[in-house]
């Protein structure tokens, strides 16, 4: 796009009488500037509008009839070539607009239907709307041809221009082919590039910013889903180790168990050998004491004592191991208690440890769900963006594909201007070897005349009228030896029809015999000139 409004604005730089008059140094005062970037044409009518205005859609505008005037001369003078120029009118606006918006009586006050006229599809200056109004009076839009031929039947005052610029007039028709573009469509090619472009910048600076935004928020997403991967993996591990660690306190506690168990079953068993030693005991000691209130014989039988203090020292050793393996019992209950509440408080703090660790596993799920809501919608946005970025690479290839077709009319338009710039060339030298040709025939035309008035004394006109190519040619002298024939009616004797080749042949060998002559003495050819006359004189006295 920004190729095509260059080149269509380059196409504006005009190398004519008009280039040389908004390019000169001394640029006369009053021009207004190109008439096609003063005036504003409704779309889509450029062509028909152009085809209206003729010439004067590439005019320049000038302020008064001077200007015009003072431009002609400087384009006189500097050879530069000629130029359209559009005349603004003088005199108030309000005064104009009633002069020139009034009918004449035999147009319509309102366009047919479907038409419109076309001063009405132009806006510009106050200045140059009168003559925009009077340029193109009359002169009403229509659709096609055939609709043209209809409106000019029915109103021959009017002329119709159709939107493929088919000028129809009841007097004047003007069309055919398309021809070159005129400022007017030039001009409006280049605004319509120039809002394009600058839409289309709009429209990349907007893309380049959702782009650069939705780069960013990948970024952010990919750092997020990353961190979230870590903590999970994290998470993950941690619960690995927390669930061996769980495992080994159970073992722990099933161990535990199975020794509290034992050990209970072993203090039930000391328990009840101490309540078996007691009663033993309790036993022993009824019979000590029934022993001791018999009478006791002044020589007792030690055997009796004895074995009875073996069996006391038996019993008190029996009762001492009962007692140390009922203390070795309670100890080991009591290290087996604090061993289970120890594996209480293990327990305890394994299932808070797993209640936090589902708590932290709910609040990763949540967050795991946030950040694959994060991450659609990322993916949705980036979705949009490559949509966004595809249709925008599309637009760019037809952009460079319309570019390309435009450097190729360009292109073509250009090998145009320079053929028919080497055909103008062309038709200028030939102009100018016509004129050379002619100043050169004129001055052999006042070299002939000069010579007969120096030569033969005689005027321009009267030689032609007398020896004229419509005189007849008469008969040539004898040559040498030649007789001539005594009837007068005898084609020798006669005069004949002027042929320029027949008479330059004649003059060219007339030329050789002269030369073969050489030069001769003006009193010998006066001598021969009296020699001939008194020839003549003699013959007519014979």
């Amino acid at each position: 796009t920004a190729a095509r409004h260059e080149a269509l604005a380059l196409g504006l730089r005009r190398k004519d009488g008009t280039g040389a008059l908004l390019g000169a140094r001394d640029r006369p005062a009053g021009l207004l500037g190109p008439a096609a970037e003063l005036l504003t044409v409704t779309p889509g009518h450029e062509v028909a509008v152009a085809a209206a205005f003729g010439a004067a859609a590439d005019a320049i505008a000038v302020a008064t009839p001077a200007a015009a005037a003072e431009a002609m001369r400087l384009l006189r003078k500097q050879d530069a070539g000629r130029a359209a120029l559009l005349l603004a009118s003088e005199g108030t606006a309000d005064t104009e607009h009633t002069e020139h918006t009034e009918h004449p009586r035999d147009l319509p006050a309102q366009a047919p239907a479907g038409a419109r006229f076309a001063a009405e599809l132009v806006r510009g200056p106050v200045e140059l709307m009168p003559t925009v109004r009077r340029l193109l009076g009359g002169i009403v839009v229509v659709a096609t041809l055939e609709d043209a031929e209809d409106l000019v039947y029915a109103h021959p005052g009017l002329s119709a221009v159709t939107a493929e610029g088919d000028l129809l007039g009841a007097h004047f028709a003007q069309g055919g082919s398309a021809g070159a573009p005129s400022l007017l469509e030039v001009q409006a090619s280049v605004d319509e590039a120039a809002a394009e472009l600058e839409r289309l910048s709009a429209q990349c600076e907007e893309l380049a910013g959702a782009q650069q935004s939705a780069a960013g928020r990948r970024t952010e997403c990919a750092a997020l889903v990353e961190e979230l991967g870590q903590r999970q993996r994290a998470v993950e591990r941690e619960r690995s180790g927390r669930a061996k660690e769980l495992g080994r306190l159970a073992g722990q506690a099933r161990a535990a168990a199975g020794e509290a168990e034992r050990s209970a079953t072993a203090a039930a068993k000391a328990q009840d050998a101490l309540d078996q030693a007691l009663l033993d005991a309790e036993e022993l000691a009824e019979r000590l004491a029934v022993t001791e209130e018999q009478p006791v014989d002044e020589e007792p039988d030690t055997s009796v004592r004895d074995r009875l203090g073996a069996d006391g020292a038996n019993a008190r050793q029996t009762e001492m191991e009962a007692r140390l393996q009922t203390r070795t019992h309670e100890e080991r209950v009591k290290g087996l208690a604090g061993r289970a509440d120890s594996l209480d408080r293990a327990a305890r703090a394994e299932r808070e440890a797993r209640a936090r660790a589902e708590r932290q596993r709910a609040r990763l799920r949540h967050e795991a769900e946030v950040a694959s809501a994060v991450a659609s919608g990322a993916r949705q946005l980036l979705a949009h963006v490559e949509v966004s970025i595809t249709r925008a690479d599309e637009e760019r290839v037809l952009a460079e594909r319309a570019k390309a077709g435009r450097e190729q009319e360009l292109v073509a338009e250009r090998n145009r201007g320079r053929a028919l710039k080497d055909e103008l060339d062309k038709l200028t030298d030939s102009v100018h070897r016509g004129e050379v040709l002619g100043a050169e025939k004129r001055m052999r035309i006042e070299q002939l005349e000069a010579k007969a008035l120096e030569e033969l004394g005689v005027e321009p006109a009267g030689l032609v009228a007398d020896y004229g190519p419509d005189q007849p040619v008469p008969p040539s002298l004898p040559a040498e030896g030649e007789e001539l024939p005594e009837d007068p009616e005898h084609p020798r004797n006669r005069p004949r029809p002027f042929h320029r080749s027949e008479q330059e042949k004649r003059l060219k060998s007339a030329e050789r015999a002269y030369q073969q002559l050489g030069k001769v003495n003006p009193l010998a050819l006066e001598e021969f000139a009296a020699l001939e006359e008194r020839h003549k004189f003699l013959s007519e006295q014979l």
